[in-house]
C-alpha cells in the first residue's frame, strides 16, 4: 500500500472515531480505543491503534497507563517523552478539575463534601502523601499543603512541619489526611500513635487537630471511629 493510501485510510479512521465520540461520548469504547483517541492529539501521523494495544498489554488498564512512570511509558515503541508526559497529565488535570469544582464547598462541618474533596486529592497517587488542611474560625478552608514524603508503603508525620504550616497560616485548627495506596482505609497502630503525639504537640500551641482522615478505597475519619484521644 502506498504512503498516500495509508495516510488517507488513517485519516478516515480517525475521523470516524472522532464522530463516534461526538455522538456518544466514550460509551462503547474499549480501553485501547480510549487511549487511541487520546493519542490522536499527541501523535498526528502514527498508527495509534497499535500503540494503544501495546500500552494496555504492558500496563493492563487505562489507570495503569496514566499512573505509569514516564520512563516506563517511553519504553513502549512509538511513545516519546512528549507523549508520555501527555498521558501522565490526565490524572493531574482531572484532579485539578475536581478540586477546583469542589473548593468552594469545603467546610469542616460539611463532612460529606470534605470527604469527597479528600478523595479527589489523591487521584492518581501511587505513593503515601500527607497533607495539612488549615481552617479559619468559621470552619472554612484556608489552604492545603503537603507535608512529608512517602514511599509506596509508608509516610512519616513530621510534627514540626505540620506545626509550622499551621502557624504560618495563622490557623487555630487543622485537619490531617494521608492515603494508604493498598486501599485499606483503616488506621494502623503507627497512625494512631503518631496522631496522638501530634495532638500533644499542637495542644501546647492551642492549635486543635479537628480530625485525621485516611484515604483508601473509602475515606475514614479517625475521630468518628474513636481513634483520636483529646
Amino acid at each position: 500500500m502506498s504512503d498516500n493510501k495509508k495516510v488517507n485510510l488513517n485519516a478516515g479512521h480517525r475521523e470516524r472515531m472522532r464522530q463516534r465520540y461526538i455522538a456518544n461520548g466514550l460509551n462503547g469504547f474499549q480501553p485501547h480505543e480510549v487511549l487511541e483517541l487520546l493519542l490522536f492529539y499527541a501523535k498526528p501521523r502514527c498508527d495509534t491503534n497499535k500503540v494503544a494495544h501495546e500500552l494496555i498489554h504492558r500496563f493492563h488498564t487505562i489507570a495503569g497507563v496514566m499512573n505509569a512512570d514516564i520512563q516506563d511509558l517511553c519504553e513502549i515503541d512509538g511513545i516519546g517523552m512528549n507523549t508520555a508526559i501527555f498521558l501522565r497529565l490526565f490524572p493531574d488535570v482531572f484532579k485539578a478539575y475536581q478540586m477546583s469544582k469542589n473548593s468552594n464547598k469545603i467546610n469542616f462541618k460539611r463532612k460529606k463534601d470534605l470527604k469527597a474533596y479528600l478523595a479527589n486529592l489523591y487521584i492518581g497517587s501511587v505513593k503515601e502523601q500527607a497533607y495539612v488542611l488549615c481552617f479559619d474560625t468559621n470552619s472554612q478552608i484556608i489552604c492545603v499543603e503537603p507535608v512529608g514524603r512517602g514511599t509506596s508503603t509508608t509516610s512519616s508525620l513530621e510534627i514540626r512541619s505540620i506545626v509550622e504550616i499551621a502557624l504560618r497560616n495563622r490557623s487555630d485548627s487543622i485537619v490531617l489526611v494521608h492515603n494508604h495506596p493498598d486501599g485499606n482505609p483503616n488506621p494502623s497502630s503507627a497512625d494512631v500513635f503518631a496522631t496522638n503525639s501530634l495532638i500533644k504537640a499542637l495542644n501546647l500551641l492551642q492549635i486543635e487537630l479537628l480530625d485525621h482522615f485516611i484515604v483508601g478505597n473509602s475515606v475514614t475519619s479517625m475521630r468518628e471511629i474513636g481513634r483520636i484521644m483529646d
